[in-house]
């Protein structure tokens, strides 16, 4: 958790501070929505080794080897996310595919959770729920492709960012970066 930050939502503030946003509030700077596979799904798609350059950022975050969990229904976007995950950011990464199965996990000590919000049975949102009242130390970042205001209204009332669906490597990268620092001894 970031000094001096008591609450859950450490990631959030740290954001908000940091790139003027808050709980439930949508993360704006995303990529075309052309980044879509032959089925019409949102793919992530980070940019190529030759477009990246090691910054202060992406040391702190390899030397913190964060542990997150990646809950998405869809396979392809859910495995991609994850290879980006460990290949470029060092994280110990698992993956689910469901909000039961985040559920079940959440308990195993993650820093951060990204989790999808539109699910079969439990959603991204009611598995976040359900997470706050456990009162698991974890940062939960909801996922979508698509928002309206109620899913804003419930995604802030947990504190729980939105980060639109296709991802951003650059905001991605901030997130991380937050988790870092915020979790960082």
């Amino acid at each position: 958790m970031l000094k001096g930050d008591k609450g859950l939502n450490s990631i959030a503030t740290y954001i908000q501070a940091g790139w003027k946003l808050t709980a439930g509030t949508q993360i704006s700077n995303c990529v075309p929505a052309g980044n879509r596979d032959d089925t019409g799904e949102h793919r992530f798609s980070p940019p190529s080794s030759d477009e990246r350059i090691e910054s202060d950022a992406v040391i702190a975050i390899r030397n913190r080897r964060l542990k997150i969990l990646v809950v998405d229904d869809h396979e392809a976007f859910r495995s991609s996310l994850a290879s980006e995950l460990r290949d470029h950011y060092g994280a110990e990464v698992e993956e689910e595919e469901s909000g039961e199965g985040a559920l079940r996990l959440a308990l195993s000590g993650f820093d951060l959770i990204l989790m999808d919000i539109r699910m079969p049975n439990i959603d991204g949102l009611d598995a976040c729920a359900e997470i706050r009242r456990r009162s698991l130390a974890v940062h939960v970042v909801l996922m979508t492709a698509e928002l309206n205001e109620e899913r804003r209204r419930r995604a802030h009332a947990f504190s729980a960012p939105l980060l639109p669906k296709p991802i951003n490597f650059e905001t991605l990268e901030k997130i991380l970066f937050a988790c870092a620092r915020g979790v960082a001894s």
